[in-house]
């Protein structure tokens, strides 16, 4: 199963922070997307 995050901001990174570290999900399966750079490079 894949999952997309539009905004890397506070809500959408806890997100993909905790899908990721789930079981439910692997990282390579969640896409984020954000206009800015930095939001997605500190997730």
């Amino acid at each position: 199963m894949k999952i997309s995050i539009i905004g890397a901001g506070n809500m959408g990174g806890a997100m993909a922070r905790g899908l990721s570290q789930g079981q439910l999900f692997k990282a390579a399966d969640i896409a984020v997307s954000d206009i800015s750079t930095a939001n997605l490079d500190a997730i």
